[in-house]
């Protein structure tokens, strides 16, 4: 990953939430405050757009959890067009993620394209008012992407709150409490 705008802030959202994103940016910000920029289009354009944040003419970039996973997929089978820069060739001052559930499971391509975006990102934000805690990983992804040491690793999230779950001992269900307590 190469060097990005150290003050832009990257807003990762379904697609369905982009405009609404655009709509409260407008509506709570001085106009010509911010310059936002939707990451859409087909390759050139979106690498056109890394150019522009890159020149630091971007401040706030939002991209969809499809179009982040997607672009993922191309840079780690080394499917790129003509080397054009990715979200994956800067870096970002803030990840915000709206709807985070989205990556409530750490085995698919979108938790790894957001967890590659958020390992070279100062500062990790994550949104849900959704519950999806159907087993003790589904959070570990959150905790993993906020950087939450040492929970953040597969091997300790399973030795300090999953196994002791599963073996229903009391610890495993308060170290988890503290950790949400801590990160909420």
């Amino acid at each position: 990953m190469g060097a990005g705008n150290p003050i832009v802030t990257l807003i990762v959202c379904p697609k369905s939430v982009l405009p609404h994103w655009q709509q409260e940016i407008k509506k709570f910000i001085k106009p010509d405050t911010l310059r936002v920029m939707e990451y859409i289009g087909t390759r050139k354009q979106r690498s056109k757009i890394i150019q522009s944040l890159q020149n630091n003419h971007v401040d706030v970039l939002l991209v969809t959890y499809e179009t982040a996973s997607a672009e993922y997929i191309n840079v780690v089978t080394d499917n790129r067009e003509n080397n054009l820069p990715t979200l994956y060739d800067t870096s970002f001052y803030r990840v915000v993620l709206d709807e985070a559930q989205q990556i409530r499971n750490s085995s698919t391509k979108c938790f790894k394209a957001i967890s590659a975006i958020a390992s070279v990102s100062h500062h990790r934000l994550a949104l849900t008012g959704t519950p999806f805690i159907n087993r003790p990983e589904d959070i570990h992804s959150l905790l993993s992407f906020v950087g939450l040491d040492p929970l953040a690793d597969p091997m300790a999230f399973k030795h300090y709150i999953t196994q002791p779950i599963e073996d229903k001992r009391r610890a495993g269900l308060t170290r988890l409490r503290a950790a949400l307590a801590y990160v909420a």
